[in-house]
């Protein structure tokens, strides 16, 4: 629908794709670590504050072993 529409307002639309990338963690401590502090989770440290996010962390932890790799594939859409 944006690419349609921008390009119903006159703009030229040369891409419209999405786009992955894969991210690998050396553990689950760490992706849990670098997403609170300097990722897109650490909104919800500003918003929510430490102790709120602290308090999760077992739970996200809990499903994975504590010493294995970590890989996610987040997308994004590219459009120029």
């Amino acid at each position: 629908a944006l690419a349609g529409a921008a390009a119903a307002a006159g703009a030229e639309v040369l891409a419209d794709e999405e786009r992955r990338h894969r991210i690998e963690w050396p553990c689950p401590a760490g992706m849990w670590e670098g997403m609170t502090r300097s990722g897109p989770w650490h909104a919800q440290r500003v918003r929510r504050g430490d102790a709120f996010v602290d308090g999760l962390r077992d739970d996200f932890l809990a499903p994975y072993a504590p010493q294995e790799p970590l890989a996610h594939n987040p997308a994004a859409r590219l459009l120029v």
